[in-house]
């Protein structure tokens, strides 16, 4: 092969790299990624945007019921319960709006379309252990359930 054709061959061999890698998704976020969006927008400072950002985000009662044990209360919620759950997140974390929660340890297991996240958070309330069971639909992972102990 002529030095010409040589060149002429890695040019095109260059050329369907660069297209090839132009055609796949640029920065897709992997299950991981979206674990830890996760992560970030149930900890920080507590605020009423924060809260209704997430319950838009990660809950959808049409797909995904939701189970809440919070200390001593627990109630379940599913299609058509999506005011009741708002209502109730509200009053129940109205007192901690502008508290900061910082994660102490925190597990996360994803095992398919499952995923576990245990946070161990610390604010200036105190400490609070939380656990999160998430269910892949789509692109989009979904709180299923959620417990939260002192």
């Amino acid at each position: 092969m002529s030095r010409r054709t040589s060149i002429a061959v890695a040019v095109a061999l260059a050329a369907v790299v660069i297209v090839v890698w132009a055609l796949l998704p640029a920065g897709k976020p992997s299950d991981r990624d979206r674990i830890d969006a996760f992560i970030d927008a149930v900890t920080g400072t507590l605020s009423a945007e924060g809260v209704e950002a997430g319950l838009a985000k990660y809950v959808d009662l049409s797909r995904v019921p939701l189970s809440v044990n919070a200390m001593i209360r627990q109630r379940s919620y599913g299609p058509g319960d999506a005011d009741a759950l708002r209502a109730d997140a509200m009053r129940g974390l109205r007192p901690y709006f502008g508290t900061t929660l910082r994660i102490l340890q925190q597990r996360v297991k994803v095992e398919g379309a499952d995923a576990h996240v245990g946070l161990r958070l610390f604010s200036g309330q105190g400490m609070a252990e939380v656990d999160f069971d998430l269910t892949k639909s789509g692109e989009d992972w979904l709180v299923r359930r959620v417990s939260i102990t002192r």
